[in-house]
């Protein structure tokens, strides 16, 4: 069952304020709150499920994501598979809060990644064990090595985090094919990517949990809004964790606001999308660039390591090894014409040495309570290996076969004891196949037209 993977602690603990809604919704006089009758505007407590919010943010969601090929099985998105957070790392927080006892659980995370993956372990006493990315865009899983490690969870990034590229989706699907723990995908810039979402895999995965942001392509990053979705089991734990009345109600009244605005939204990701593959394919042409990644809400390109210094200099902040990453660059999208204006920086900027080819790196284990880690097995591949096959668009491993409607890895992913996804759960590849190109025209170059990375 789906509730056994929340700590013992959680399972037994009674939630302090079970109430969901206010009295009024029930016409019942609020004797209960202790709120001041005399005061102000504000001097209501918000509500604590958020039912109007989660059915607002579930119609956006509807609204702005790439539909999964029809036949997926019914499910309804409500307050009992929606947790709305303060932002997705509230969310983060929780998940590390509910599920992963401190001091004996561990986690696996794949390097490079979000830190605050590492900062949450650190902070819980929860065992990190870094597996990194593999394959030429650091866009392939080691499923085998994942499966067969002591812990309880992993945690994805998918878009990439700083990596901005997609991870394989057949090597997604085996992993919660053959991985019984609980699998965390932090899909905060997923909008952007072009790719359905995994959480419409929700309903046939229950040890699934999916973590959204309202920050990035939503742009609401002031109100500082995220959610949690998964199976009804998990949420009924994060419920027992979570704080009271979590929600400001201006932040929610303001945030019902703009998600009613569906053609709004629906236009700012279109042009968003737009302008990141503009600014790629610009990148891409300028000197001391090496590699283009442009899949997430961001551009990281190869860069040598004074590139971000003199992008300073001249005027723009930028993140210079983002998160651990040595030899890249993280470059937000900014307007067209701040865009601009640094691609003109660069091009103007003296020529150095040719950008360095970099490996991620797993790093020390972070903070107290993380148990020692062994080397890894496999070093992630950084150009293109002999005997590999390479089409547009895609990354593989040594070994793998990517075959479009099949789910299925070998190779690189599949470990031993680990089978290929077989039988209903494959067809959850339905939900994983859509690239933009089907939904709008390309523009002169886009990281799905002609690769995810371009080198220079």
């Amino acid at each position: 069952m789906a509730g056994g993977l929340a700590r013992e602690v959680i399972r037994s603990m009674r939630s302090a304020f079970p109430f969901d809604s206010r009295p009024g919704r029930h016409d019942l006089i609020n004797l209960r709150d202790n709120e001041n009758p005399f005061g102000g505007p504000h001097r209501h407590y918000p509500d604590n499920r958020n039912g109007d919010l989660v059915a607002a943010y579930a119609r956006a969601l509807d609204a702005v994501e790439i539909a999964p090929a029809p036949g997926g099985p019914e499910w309804h998105w409500g307050a009992d598979s929606i947790l709305i957070t303060r932002g997705a790392a509230d969310g983060l927080d929780l998940i590390f809060r509910t599920f992963f006892e401190p001091g004996s659980d561990a986690v696996a995370v794949t390097p490079p990644s979000f830190a605050i993956f590492d900062e949450l372990a650190a902070v819980y006493r929860i065992a990190r064990h870094p597996v990194p990315l593999l394959g030429e865009n650091l866009d392939r899983l080691d499923v085998g090595r994942l499966a067969a490690l002591p812990v309880k969870g992993v945690i994805l990034c998918d878009p990439g985090n700083p990596t901005g590229t997609c991870l394989a989706p057949e090597d997604v699907l085996l992993l919660l094919d053959s991985f019984r723990g609980l699998v965390v995908i932090d899909e905060a810039y997923v909008e952007c990517s072009g790719r359905p979402s995994y959480r419409h895999l929700i309903p046939d995965r229950p040890n699934l949990v999916v973590v959204r942001s309202m920050s990035k392509a939503l742009g609401m990053a002031a109100l500082r809004l995220g959610a949690v979705l998964a199976h009804p089991e998990l949420l009924l734990a994060l419920r027992k964790a979570r704080l009271p009345f979590a929600l400001p109600g201006p932040v929610t009244a303001q945030a019902m606001t703009e998600l009613s605005q569906l053609a709004m939204l629906r236009g700012q990701i279109e042009a968003f999308a737009g302008e990141r593959d503009r600014f790629a394919a610009e990148l891409a042409g300028c000197p001391r660039v090496g590699r283009v990644f442009a899949e997430a809400g961001f551009v990281t390109i190869e860069g040598d390591p004074d590139l971000a210094a003199e992008l300073r200099r001249a005027g723009f902040d930028t993140m210079p090894e983002p998160m651990g990453w040595p030899g890249h660059v993280r470059i937000s999208v900014g307007r067209p014409s701040a865009n601009s204006r640094l691609i003109a920086a660069l091009k103007a900027a003296p020529r150095a040495a040719q950008a360095p080819k970099t490996t991620p790196e797993t790093g020390p284990e972070t903070g107290p309570g993380t148990a020692p880690e062994t080397a890894p097995e496999t070093a992630p591949e950084t150009a293109q290996t002999p005997g590999t096959t390479r089409t547009a668009g895609t990354a593989h491993s040594p070994g793998v076969t990517r075959e479009t409607g099949t789910g299925a890895s070998t190779g690189a992913g599949a470990g031993a004891g680990v089978e290929p996804a077989t039988g209903a759960k494959t067809r959850a590849a339905w939900a994983l196949r859509t690239a933009r190109t089907a939904q709008a025209p390309q523009t002169a170059w886009s990281p799905r037209s002609q690769g995810k990375g371009r080198q220079t």
